[in-house]
């Protein structure tokens, strides 16, 4: 059976972003969908108008994990579009 997942149940990034804050912290458990949340918002504001983020990790060695599968988990968010991994660049294209 295929489960549908419900874009509510991870966290809104919309009240805090809203504070123009120059730093802001998201502290909240395990699940609740702030890595994702944060990774939909941050490709489709790049997407949209062709500015660059970045994805910070507290050890080289955790991004160097996470890096081959970036998009994996959020790649339904953007139909149409092919995301690759180029070194420590990722690249996106209709």
């Amino acid at each position: 059976m295929t489960r549908k997942l419900d874009a509510s149940v991870y966290y809104d990034f919309t009240p805090v972003m809203s504070r123009n804050g120059i730093f802001n912290m998201i502290v909240g458990g395990r699940g609740i969908g702030k890595s994702y949340g944060a990774k939909v918002r941050e490709v489709r504001r790049a997407l949209r108008s062709n500015w660059q983020f970045i994805y910070m990790r507290r050890f080289r060695e955790e991004l160097k994990a996470s890096a081959a599968s970036f998009f994996a988990d959020i790649a339904h968010e953007f139909p149409g579009w092919e995301f690759k991994q180029v070194g420590d660049k990722a690249l996106a294209r209709i």
